[in-house]
């Protein structure tokens, strides 16, 4: 499929998930078969102010020829233009706005989900985009607010009309977080709605799920999230690749990329939670699962991994 004027090898993508969506598990996720993969959300200020931490999360491995989004957030169009005119997003394929973020301390800055409730701004957040890095822009959005009321319509409209490329749809709304079920319903209207792509997240975990929510909508593409968390191998599956992927394999390329250009005390930090996700399925898991929660130190997570 094509969003925009790029060309993607899937219509299967890896969602954007703050503390996992870095460049090793991209790099996988797109090994695996996903068509396109996003950064973590970045900061539209944190560019534009020069924080260092920030730029971290740009970073992609030399390795990784996949097609990538920078997932960005603000509410305010000239830090929305700045940063995508500063020319940090160069290798980066699409820029894709975060319109959907239910965490309070992002809701209360004015950003992600608060947006729903001003499609108006979040159109001229995305003219501002567009207008900024010449490249295709996307937008991710929830449901609303509550499911008193359905505010993703109006706001995918008005994106549309900002020319916005495609819209992904978390019919989840904020209230919810991360709870209950994604009314899928709503990516069904979406797609009937709307003249460009639609791309369905929410409640994807395996091959049945996929399935039943493909029928459902129709939509022109779908997000898979936390069930690829250990499992990047998930997107070959629903790519009816037929594969045997070696965890140990996974975590020790998962582990290479990171060595590329973070400290190893991050390393630690961050494959800590990972291996937690690789371990499900295999025998001993509350055991090494123990283990893996007490490492202090890289080298004894190398020794564990092997």
């Amino acid at each position: 499929m094509k969003i925009g004027n790029i060309e993607l090898k899937s219509n299967i993508f890896a969602a954007p998930m703050a503390g996992y969506s870095e460049a090793g598990y991209r790099y996988l996720a797109g090994e695996s078969g996903a068509g396109l993969t996003y950064t973590e959300m970045i900061s539209a200020k944190g560019i534009v102010y020069g924080s260092e931490k920030t730029f971290q999360l740009l970073y992609k491995s030399k390795k990784d020829n996949n097609k990538t989004a920078v997932q960005i957030f603000g509410s305010e169009p000239e830090f929305i233009y700045k940063a995508c005119k500063s020319g940090v997003f160069e290798k980066f394929e699409i820029i894709d706005i975060n319109i959907g973020c239910p965490v309070r301390k992002i809701v209360n800055n004015g950003d992600g989900s608060k947006l729903l409730e001003n499609p108006k701004l979040a159109g001229e957040i995305v003219r501002a985009a567009i207008e900024g890095s010449r490249k295709p822009v996307t937008a991710k959005i929830r449901s609303g607010i509550d499911s008193s009321n359905v505010l993703a319509y109006d706001v995918a409209l008005e994106l549309e009309k900002a020319g916005c490329s495609a819209v992904t749809i978390h019919p989840r709304t904020r209230v919810q977080m991360y709870q209950g079920t994604a009314n899928h319903e709503i990516t069904k209207n979406l797609k009937k709605l709307l003249k460009i792509p639609v791309i369905a997240n929410g409640d994807i975990k395996d091959k049945d799920s996929f399935e039943n929510i493909k029928n459902e909508t129709d939509a022109d593409a779908y997000m898979v999230g936390r069930a690829s968390l250990g499992n990047p191998g998930i997107f070959s599956e629903l790519l009816n690749r037929n594969e045997t992927i070696s965890k140990y394999y996974t975590v020790l390329e998962h582990i290479a990329v990171l060595n590329e250009y973070m400290p190893q005390h991050i390393i630690l930090n961050l494959m800590k939670s990972n291996l937690c996700f690789y371990l499900k399925g295999l025998s001993n898991v509350k055991e090494i699962k123990m283990k893996v929660v007490s490492l202090n130190n890289y080298q004894d997570s190398m020794l564990l991994i092997n």
